[in-house]
């Protein structure tokens, strides 16, 4: 016994004619006769008597009749409940995302999810990409935005921009009045780098590593607020891309350096967790952030960055630095 016999079944009942309801349903007449066999030889009893003047109700169809209703209603509400669902998702979603990222990012979408999906709670929390990625696989978090430093396994995972890093540092201007210089005049530059768990770290070591280049790093620290500090006082250049830096650079506090030749770009991808039940909630939160994204970048406020095909593709950093 399914769903459709019972349909089937309630409405040669409404219609006390199997040629009436076959053409209501629009099927064939021999079809849904064989149907109504079908479900009689199933229950072993005989559940409609036929006459010329059309069908009628035995007592054991009179029964299922009043099961039926109540069975079909229940489907039709849990259909409609589901659909409501899936069009209005509620719950709650955690999204990591690395510092630099959150700072610019968490605000707009909020705003973003509260007008679309205002019964989705969203959860922001932060880290280093070796940790959002340790939570992406544990299921710690619904989604998280990282920088791919290297293969993705068991995540599924969507580009969403290249973004250059910049050279930044403070007081007299390296390199001139240049704003563009080729990555080999990194040698001599004294930096101030976060440890291994960051993705830019990994990303500018192998950057360098395929240039044949040896870093001169003289700090390590992983507070974006405290390398700034440090690069305000003189100890060194870093990294970052221009979202980091928009206030202080537009003070004067900050001077930027383009890398060129090549240049110096980090790819930020969505990464969720592959194995699990399909999430209504993480789903629209992913397609938010996706638009979100591309108003971002194509509004300016997310500057330096081009917007990326998404790509299950995990290349590394050398093959980043051929091809953008």
């Amino acid at each position: 016994m399914d769903v459709r016999q019972l349909r089937y079944f309630m409405r040669i009942v409404e219609k006390r004619s199997l040629s009436r309801a076959a053409a209501d349903l629009r099927v064939s007449q021999s079809s849904l006769s064989l149907h109504v066999a079908n479900l009689e030889q199933e229950l072993g009893v005989e559940l409609l008597v036929r006459s010329r003047r059309g069908v009628a109700l035995t007592e054991c169809g009179e029964l299922l009749l009043t099961r039926a209703r109540a069975i079909i209603g229940q489907v039709d509400a849990t259909m409609e409940e589901i659909r409501s669902f899936a069009e209005n998702p509620a719950g709650v979603v955690t999204l990591g995302l690395p510092a630099s990222i959150a700072a610019f990012f968490s605000a707009p979408l909020l705003m973003q999810l509260k007008v679309r999906y205002p019964k989705i709670t969203l959860r922001i929390v932060d880290g280093v990409t070796s940790r959002l990625l340790a939570w992406a696989h544990e299921k710690r978090v619904d989604l998280a935005m990282v920088t791919e430093v290297g293969p993705l396994a068991a995540l599924g995972a969507e580009r969403l921009v290249s973004e250059t890093l910049y050279l930044v540092g403070a007081g007299p201007r390296r390199f001139g009045n240049a704003f563009a210089v080729n990555a080999a005049n990194l040698a001599s530059v004294p930096l101030v780098l976060p440890s291994r768990e960051h993705g830019t770290r990994l990303l500018v070591e192998e950057y360098a590593k395929a240039l044949g280049i040896d870093l001169l790093v003289k700090f390590e620290v992983d507070a974006v607020p405290a390398i700034k500090e440090l690069v305000r006082s003189g100890f060194g250049c870093t990294f970052l891309p221009a979202t980091a830096i928009k206030e202080e650079a537009a003070r004067g506090e900050f001077w930027t350096v383009e890398l060129v030749e090549p240049a110096l770009v980090r790819i930020v991808t969505l990464v969720r967790p592959l194995k699990g039940k399909t999430n209504p909630a993480s789903d629209a939160a992913r397609a938010v952030i996706r638009d979100l994204v591309i108003k971002l970048v194509d509004g300016g406020d997310w500057p330096g960055t081009l917007l990326l095909k998404p790509t299950t593709n995990s290349p590394s950093i050398a093959d980043h630095i051929d091809w953008l």
